[in-house]
């Protein structure tokens, strides 16, 4: 029972994890075609809220059952490759979050703000750091679905 307690958690957080991102993925892509800073601004706070607690506790949730349920299971978890390899694709897409996306975003949200205070048009800053989102956002989402992929095929490697 516990086992499978520790398997609906790792799922539920996936689904937390995921929903968020494709929540984000919307608000940033709307961005991009507003007029109002006010506007640029909601969505940018509405993501950069969102991670801060959705993103940490579903990352916090997937690790923690994941590793219960393997050790529960008695699935040596650096012995056994599809999980050795999602764990290293979750690392990936997470460095890449801290690293690229989250900075972004907060600068992103910090511009906007600036423009606001000073009643200015947005300028190309603000689109530049948008499209550097969308690329980093994009690599780190493919290596969290890499790391589903392995996680649901099992495959042996």
């Amino acid at each position: 029972m516990l086992y499978k307690l520790m398997i609906f958690l790792h799922i539920l957080g996936v689904i937390l994890f995921f929903g968020n991102l494709m929540i984000a993925f919307f608000l940033m892509m709307r961005i991009h075609k507003q007029t109002s800073i006010q506007v640029v601004i909601h969505n940018l706070k509405l993501v950069n809220t969102a991670d801060k607690w959705l993103t940490t506790i579903s990352v916090i949730l997937i690790l923690l059952s994941g590793v219960a349920a393997s050790l529960m299971a008695n699935i040596p978890i650096f012995g056994t490759g599809w999980i050795l390899w999602s764990l290293i694709a979750f690392g990936v897409s997470g460095l890449l979050f801290v690293v690229r996306v989250l900075p972004l975003q907060v600068r992103m949200e910090k511009k906007a703000e600036e423009i606001l205070s000073q009643e200015s048009i947005p300028d190309d800053q603000l689109y530049r750091d948008l499209k550097s989102w969308k690329v980093w956002a994009g690599l780190a989402s493919i290596t969290a679905f890499l790391a589903i992929i392995l996680m649901v095929f099992k495959p042996p490697i």
